[in-house]
């Protein structure tokens, strides 16, 4: 029976080491990522469009350096909720905006259109 240099053993419990411990970074990653998007949420809600942009900003960028990883989609899957809710929070802060200037400029035309486009955005989230 042919033993294996304690040299190679400790290289190879090393190496488990190391991996067990890019599992945790990885998984750490997504938490925070994934507690970003939650906060985004919150922040669509209550219309506060910039901070929502922000933390959707800081989320897509550490999943799309996760990406689909071993087994699990979740940075593939993340990045794209993240970027779905990164367009409807353009478009809601946008349709806001330049509903009130439509309005206060007296554009019933331009105001409806925003007050459509914030209704359409609404009723998809």
């Amino acid at each position: 029976m042919r033993t294996v240099p304690s040299s190679h053993a400790q290289s190879a419990e090393e190496t488990a080491a190391v991996e067990r411990q890019r599992v945790r970074e990885h998984k750490g990653k997504n938490a925070e990522a994934v507690s970003l998007y939650a906060k985004a949420e919150a922040e669509i809600r209550d219309e506060q469009f910039e901070a929502c942009i922000a933390s959707l900003d800081k989320a897509v960028s550490i999943f799309e350096k996760l990406g689909p990883e071993g087994d699990s989609d979740a940075g593939e899957s993340g990045l794209i909720d993240a970027l779905y809710m990164l367009s409807d929070a353009h478009r809601q802060m946008a349709s806001t905006m330049y509903s009130e200037k439509f309005r206060a400029s007296g554009n019933k035309r331009g105001q409806a259109t925003m007050l459509l486009a914030l209704a359409e955005s609404s009723a998809c989230t």
